[in-house]
């Protein structure tokens, strides 16, 4: 039996020039790829989250972000590039 993955998404747009760029929750933030569409960029959210075994957390897609972006925790193919 698989253990469910209970994840509660915020998406948070309008108001904001360039559309929903990031994501954070459970001490991970995300960020959207150049050229990656939104549906693409929740998906893929979602995924890791699962995959990290972030269950039981909320998850906001959008709004402000950065906040807690670079070190270990970012998943951003800049940061994992950089080594971080």
């Amino acid at each position: 039996m698989t253990a469910a993955i209970n994840l509660k998404i915020i998406i948070v747009s309008g108001g904001l020039p360039g559309g929903i760029q990031t994501a954070s929750g459970g001490g991970v933030e995300w960020r959207r790829e150049p050229g990656e569409a939104r549906n693409d960029f929740i998906d893929r959210v979602t995924v890791d989250a699962d995959r990290l075994k972030l269950h039981d957390t909320t998850i906001v897609i959008g709004g402000l972000g950065g906040a807690r972006h670079a070190g270990n925790a970012c998943r951003c193919r800049a940061c994992r590039s950089e080594g971080a």
